[in-house]
């Protein structure tokens, strides 16, 4: 089945595949061995897995055994350290369980395998996967699935050589959130600053109102000292009584927006999206705005700087901007930032230019993450 275009082409490969679906690594050796990850939206929920097809133990190969655990530590550091909630590791790895490395790093990280899971769960025996013999193919899940993990079926009539291995799941909203404590990110605490010292001593309260309030105390004098403000989410010592259910994998979708602004046209929920989103309808807003107001003023300088400093590009929307896949005519070729001493905003017709632009933008990621066929 072709994937279309953009994605990798493989011989005698079948990969049967349902939008909204992203491509996130694609690895091809000289010779029969590949590796795929994707991440795949399933009830709002989405799921990142690898498939690694290992090269055959044969003469042709003599370095079998170690090209395949290259293969395997790719995608299980990719997916077992670089991605969180549902994840599975699988394929037809062409070499024995354990024989390899990979495998006891695959159990560390809480992944098990469909048929060792059924056994442990309910004393299915264990099948051979490759020529009614041995067991060669494997379809690792993480802690995440194995929850939802209804039954395993393993069918030996569909392919003459290697056995098919099923899951089926419960839908994806039975998974037990995990329960989080919150913890605000690093402070830029300033080198001196000044507090009240009987700030203890002259407040009312229980002992952890007192112990909250010293520390929103110590917050909020120290905030007045930095040259900058402070993110919200480096505030909040003292502040958090009880804990707060997370479902990993699970991202919120984008707000709708009031009538004429920009609208979310993808068919999911991403975070990285909506950080794309956000800054677009920045950039209308702040050309709404300067179209009828001093581009020097209180609000506009907000704006902008909220648009320079937004979150989601890499290293940072300046440096973003200057590579930035698509540029409608016009476009300046630097982001303007304000300098310590003369505010050098950018004018309409420049930040008309910038929203069209990353509106471009927008709608290829959109393209990019969704990969209709």
């Amino acid at each position: 089945m072709p994937l279309g275009e953009g994605w990798p082409q493989f011989p005698n490969t079948l990969r049967v595949r349902f939008p909204p679906i992203c491509l996130l690594m694609c690895l091809a050796r000289p010779g029969p061995s590949r590796v795929l990850i994707t991440t795949t939206l399933i009830q709002d929920t989405w799921v990142t897995g690898g498939v690694v097809y290992g090269e055959p133990e044969s003469s042709t190969y003599p370095h079998q055994k170690q090209n395949n655990e290259r293969l395997l530590q790719e995608v299980v550091n990719h997916v077992c350290c670089l991605t969180n909630g549902p994840r599975y590791v699988a394929g037809d790895w062409n070499v024995s369980q354990y024989e390899l490395p990979s495998f006891a790093q695959l159990e560390a990280a809480g992944f098990l395998d469909l048929q060792d899971v059924a056994n442990r769960l309910w004393g299915v025996p264990i099948q051979p996967t490759c020529k009614g013999v041995t067991r060669k193919d494997y379809f690792y899940i993480s802690p995440e699935l194995q929850q939802l993990l209804h039954s395993v079926e393993v069918h030996q009539d569909v392919f003459p050589d290697h056995a098919v291995l099923l899951g089926v799941l419960h839908p994806m909203k039975a998974l037990v959130p995990k329960q989080i404590w919150f913890s605000p990110t690093q402070f830029p605490w300033p080198v001196n600053w000044e507090m009240e010292e009987q700030f203890w001593s002259t407040t009312s309260g229980t002992c952890e109102q007192r112990y909250a309030a010293l520390w929103q105390h110590i917050e909020t004098t120290a905030a007045r000292c930095v040259p900058f403000p402070v993110p919200k989410n480096a505030r909040g010592r003292a502040m958090t009584m009880t804990t707060s259910p997370v479902t990993a994998g699970k991202v919120p979708a984008p707000r709708l927006a009031r009538k004429g602004d920009v609208q979310p046209q993808f068919v999911c929920s991403s975070f990285r999206y909506t950080q794309w989103l956000r800054q677009t309808r920045r950039l209308q807003a702040y050309c709404r705005y300067a179209k009828s107001n001093d581009v020097t003023s209180q609000h506009a300088c907000l704006v902008w700087g909220a648009i320079v400093r937004a979150k989601g590009f890499y290293p940072s929307f300046s440096h973003w901007w200057t590579n930035a896949p698509t540029q409608t005519h016009g476009a300046p070729e630097h982001i303007l930032r304000s300098s310590h001493r003369s505010c050098r905003w950018p004018h309409t017709s420049m930040t008309q230019c910038h929203w069209h632009s990353d509106s471009s933008n927008l709608n290829c990621r959109n393209h990019h993450v969704c990969m209709h066929d």
